[in-house]
This record gives structure tokens, C-alpha cells and sequence, in this order.
């Protein structure tokens, strides 16, 4: 027990002073500038998508492992007998945190596709009016046209 712990607080102490890339040069430095358009908001559903079933299957699974560790460890002396029993039920709730998680995922998934729905740009023809000598006609005239809903 003493050497993992020392292990794991030189690990630790080894991560915290190594030298990192600066992120200022790094890709999160462009990610802040993106445009938020239709595709950017598609990839991003699309990958959230991807992590939420990833998570509710993994989750699902540690699920029934838990429950079937939790019931063939667990004996009738009370909920934790021997305590045998409590990595069934860790590995239950860690499961169950992981299908949560994969469900809110889901739901971002579904507002970002929604959002790449209700963005577009397309060309239509406006009226504007123009002065022709005296007269002021309605003339047709391209305009770029944006739509966008939060």
C-alpha cells in the first residue's frame, strides 16, 4: 500500500512539472475561433453521439456485472456481510453513472443537431426600391440571406 502510494504521488509530481505544449500555438487556440456553422454543429452532435451509446453500453455492462458479483458474493448476515459484496455494488453504481452520463449526452447530441437544422444561408430575391429619373420602382436585386434559431 505504502509503495503505491508513492508511486502514484511521484507520478503525480512528474505530470505536474513536466513541460507541456504551449496551448496558445496548439489546436485550442484555433477551436476558440471556429465559425459555428451547420457542419461544424454535425460533427459535434456526431461525436457525442458516438461517446453517449459508447457510454450507455459500457455502463449497461458494468451494470449486470455489479448486480451479478453484488448477488453471488452477498450472504444473509445483512447487506454488507463480509463485505464481499461492495465491488458488485461500486461496479452497479459506477455503471449507472455511466449510462446518466451517456443519456445527457445523448440530449446535447440531439440540441446540436437541432441547431445545425435551424442554421442556413441561401440566396433570395428582394425588392429594393430605386430611383429611376423621377419614379421610384421596386427592383428585384440577389440578397444573402441568413437563418439562424437558439
Amino acid at each position: 500500500m505504502k509503495q503505491t502510494f508513492l508511486l502514484l504521488a511521484v507520478l503525480t509530481m512528474l505530470g505536474i512539472s513536466s513541460p507541456a505544449q504551449d496551448s496558445a500555438t496548439g489546436k485550442k487556440f484555433h477551436s476558440m475561433h471556429e465559425v459555428n456553422n451547420a457542419t461544424n454543429y454535425l460533427n459535434k452532435s456526431s461525436d457525442l453521439q458516438k461517446a453517449g451509446w459508447i457510454l450507455m453500453g459500457t455502463g449497461g455492462a458494468l451494470v449486470v456485472t455489479g448486480l451479478l458479483v453484488y448477488w453471488n458474493n452477498v450472504d444473509d448476515s445483512g447487506i454488507f456481510g463480509d463485505l464481499n459484496a461492495v465491488p458488485g455494488a461500486f461496479t452497479a453504481i459506477l455503471g449507472g453513472s455511466a449510462m446518466i452520463t451517456g443519456v445527457i449526452l445523448l440530449g446535447r447530441s440531439s440540441h446540436y443537431k437541432q441547431k445545425a437544422a435551424g442554421l442556413s444561408a441561401f440566396l433570395r430575391q428582394e425588392k429594393f426600391p430605386t430611383l429611376q429619373g423621377s419614379t421610384v420602382s421596386m427592383r428585384p436585386v440577389p440578397a444573402l440571406c441568413l437563418r439562424f434559431s437558439f
